[in-house]
């Protein structure tokens, strides 16, 4: 067991010293050196020094007038100079440092002399008793209240090493005193035989320590406080073991009697208590060993067996609450995450996309058939063919050294053309399209790594050849998605959740001929013959525009069979994020019947 001393630590915020005029940042850098870790309070205790050395140099003279009829005559405006003369030795005078208590020294106040700070703790607190200082803040403010809630407030104590213990624990009196601050975490410790303790309260505090024979020298430690530690009580008659075991000779340890501790330094801290120097005798001899807290000695100090004892073990057994309190609290803060979206002013780029909606969205033959978003009405690209053959090359070595995700890729191509998403580009397609209308897009295929056996066909929109891609000609559009917490809001707001989504969203949308070229790719089935040239009839995953159209599809359906189911029509439009749609209801026949009329 070794006895140290525990000092308060908080936190700093140095945007504050920037908000400081440049000598004052100054003084503060050399005020700052006499602490390890400076804190908000030191902080603060610099600026009140700032004020009392203000108010050291500054007078405030009050004139009065006990001519009483003065105050009856009408006032008049005007300028009134005051001039008061002072000599040379009063204005010194008010300038003049308080010295130092223990160097003499007017460039620093006590609490930042290094000289007292050398000093024991016992030397010390004879310098606070006799000068009548406060022991918080260590300044002579005579009959007034200090208002500093901590400087240096200092306590003695004993603390427990415990290498069977994981965490550190404090005495919550102790934290109490100290005025110690932190968040609350409940913890659960649990001893032997199963035995379990639940701290509901426990805060999460830092302080500083220093050994006795250290105490200018600290080190901050992070502790959880316990409603009762109750360790039990220690005895160390230093004299006697030096008479008996030699090597315990010539080491800074004090004896004490009936030691209560207040403080169990575990495992989390285990650099407090690390051996820097040993002393071991023979076996079933007491040991002493010094560590960075000073020395310690422990161990057996009879012969004879023991018939009773304690054993402290203190484990932390709390992670799955804290996982579950973490799942809560994510969850509050979600629920808390309300964001109004109103209607914004519009961009001129998503004016135009909105534009252009409008005026290709149609519906022929059982589908939404739309055009691309370009930036410009008149669009010439580049020859991207030759792009379009190299990273065709280069899938097909990918798929070479694959057989199973090549058949999966020829499958895909074969059942895109089967469903009419893709077809194999005419000789008459080629001869006439302009070829400043024609873009070959990169085929490729990506997996999600939940859904491994998945594998999706993507194009590529974002290649470029001669400086183009297709994405650089394309607007965005607008953000047409609906506020994601505002869906799982109504997905928890009765007793029936359900939900489903868009079945190929993006392919359940087609594009208008003057612009599904731009949408070209190479493709063979045999790397040995030339590939076929063929043209997505369809919305492609990787166009930038695709989200925004794909969107404005679905509200625009919604928005036509508003005649026919309104409640559809509503649950479309504020329950669907991009095509995952969530919904609840009060009864399942009203889920079942609300499910039937959205799909």
């Amino acid at each position: 067991m070794a006895c140290f001393i525990i000092r308060k630590r908080n936190y700093f915020r140095a945007e504050l010293v920037e908000k400081l005029p440049t000598s004052n940042q100054i003084e503060w850098v050399r005020f700052k050196r006499s602490f390890d870790d400076p804190t908000l309070m030191e902080f603060g205790q610099f600026m009140k020094e700032l004020v009392i050395d203000a108010c050291e140099v500054t007078t405030v003279t009050t004139l009065k007038h006990d001519n009483r009829s003065e105050k009856m005559k009408p006032r008049e405006r005007g300028h009134l100079n005051t001039h008061i003369q002072t000599s040379e030795e009063s204005r010194t005078q008010h300038y003049e440092k308080k010295p130092c208590l223990v160097c003499g020294m007017t460039n620093h106040r006590l609490r930042n002399c290094e000289r007292f700070k050398k000093l024991s703790l016992e030397a010390g607190l004879k310098v606070v008793e006799q000068w009548k200082l406060c022991e918080t803040c260590l300044y002579d403010h005579g009959k007034w209240k200090c208002r500093s809630r901590y400087y240096y407030r200092v306590v003695e104590t004993f603390g427990f090493i415990d290498e069977g213990s994981s965490l550190t624990l404090m005495d919550s009196e102790l934290a109490d005193f100290l005025g110690l601050e932190g968040s609350t975490e409940p913890l659960q410790l649990r001893w032997t035989s199963n035995i379990v303790r639940d701290e509901n309260y426990s805060k999460r505090v830092k302080v500083a320590i220093a050994g006795r024979e250290f105490s200018n020298k600290y080190h901050f430690i992070v502790a959880r406080t316990i409603a009762n530690l109750d360790l039990p009580e220690q005895n160390l008659p230093y004299e006697n073991l030096v008479g008996k075991y030699g090597h315990l000779q010539n080491i800074e340890v004090s004896p004490y009697v009936r030691a209560k501790p207040q403080i169990l330094i575990g495992l989390d801290n285990l650099e407090m208590f690390a051996p820097l120097e040993s002393r071991i005798g023979h076996r079933g001899q007491p040991i002493a060993v010094r560590s960075v807290l000073g020395w310690s000695v422990y161990g057996p100090i009879s012969s004879g067996s023991q018939h009773g004892g304690r054993v402290n073990v203190h484990s932390c057994n709390c992670n799955a609450d804290f996982e579950l309190t973490d799942l809560v609290r994510q969850q509050f803060v979600l629920e808390e995450n309300i964001t109004f979206h109103g209607t914004l002013p519009r961009s001129k780029e998503d004016t135009r996309a909105l534009e252009i909606l409008d005026q290709t969205t149609t519906f022929k033959n059982g589908r939404y058939e739309t055009g691309l978003l370009w930036k410009k009405e008149e669009i010439r690209f580049p020859d991207s063919r030759q792009m379009a053959m190299s990273r065709l090359k280069g899938f097909e070595g990918k798929l070479t050294k694959n057989p199973d995700l090549r058949s999966n890729v020829h499958e895909q191509i074969k059942e895109y053309i089967r469903k009419g998403y893709a077809h194999k580009t005419t000789e008459l397609e080629l001869t006439e399209v302009p070829s400043e209308r024609v873009w070959y897009l990169p085929l490729n295929i990506v997996s999600n790594a939940k859904k491994p056996n998945k594998k999706r066909l993507i194009w590529d929109a974002a290649a470029i050849a001669n400086g183009v891609s297709l994405n650089s000609v394309l607007l965005k559009g607008p953000d047409l998605l609906v506020n994601l917490p505002s869906v799982i809001y109504k997905f928890r707001e009765k007793i029936v959740g359900f939900g489903g989504d868009v079945k190929e969203m993006f392919h359940q949308v087609r594009i208008r001929s003057e612009d599904k070229h731009a949408q070209r790719f190479l493709f063979r089935f045999d790397p040995e013959h030339p590939p076929d040239v063929y043209t997505m009839d369809v919305m492609i995953f990787g166009a930038a525009c695709s989200p925004c159209a794909a969107l404005y599809v679905m509200q625009l359906n919604a928005d036509n069979c508003q005649k026919y189911y309104p409640e559809a029509t509503n649950a479309i439009k504020s329950n669907t994020y991009m095509d995952d749609y969530f919904d609840s209801a009060d009864t399942p026949e009203e889920a079942a019947n609300r499910a039937i009329w959205v799909k």
